[in-house]
């Protein structure tokens, strides 16, 4: 069932120019406009500042909480001894470098589609 509606689907999207005339019509206008808003809200603020506020203090700051303190905590079963040690720490100085740059990347590859797509 799911070949036969999304092939279908692809089918007569390869036959049209605009891919949201087919297959979802009223959802995909919804989430292209959604998106040129968004676009027309940080393009003039720059790639810059977009990947600074976006990727390294949205992305890369919730990532490095997320990985550097909530998983441990659950893994070592709210331990307070575990935050005093030397692998809690090497692992915060990786994941202060890590991820800001997955940060980044997440906001540049967002950059880069919506400008395809947008111009």
């Amino acid at each position: 069932l799911y070949s036969f509606l999304f092939g279908r689907c692809e089918l007569e999207r390869a036959k049209k120019d605009d891919s949201n005339l087919v297959c979802g019509g009223v959802i995909d206008t919804m989430f292209k406009e959604k998106d040129r808003k968004l676009w027309e809200k940080i393009k003039p603020m720059g790639m810059r500042s977009y990947l600074i506020r976006t990727g390294v203090l949205r992305v890369g700051l919730v990532s490095f909480i997320l990985l550097g303190i909530m998983l441990p905590l659950l893994a070592h079963v709210f331990s307070v001894n575990y935050f005093q040690s030397d692998g809690f720490r090497n692992m915060l100085i990786i994941l202060g470098v890590i991820s800001p740059l997955y940060g980044v990347l997440m906001a540049y590859s967002s950059w880069k589609s919506l400008e395809k797509k947008f111009g």
